[in-house]
């Protein structure tokens, strides 16, 4: 629904597929975290979120320079 909103014209269904998929990715892992985590598994899987975080804005802060 979300891709649908974003990108509405009817010749960036492609796109739409493409956006659809990582987002669809975040709805499973919100839900498996949501319901299945234990605390100290949630507490370790948030650490290396935010550490891959960091690592990306670090390449992407490389790659402008």
């Amino acid at each position: 629904m979300w891709s649908m909103s974003c990108l509405t014209d009817p010749s960036l269904s492609e796109q739409r597929i493409e956006l659809t998929k990582p987002v669809s990715m975040i709805y499973i892992i919100d839900d498996i975290f949501d319901v299945h985590g234990t605390l100290n598994e949630l507490v370790c899987f948030t650490e290396v979120i935010n550490r891959s975080s960091s690592v990306v804005g670090f390449i992407i802060h490389m790659h402008q320079v």
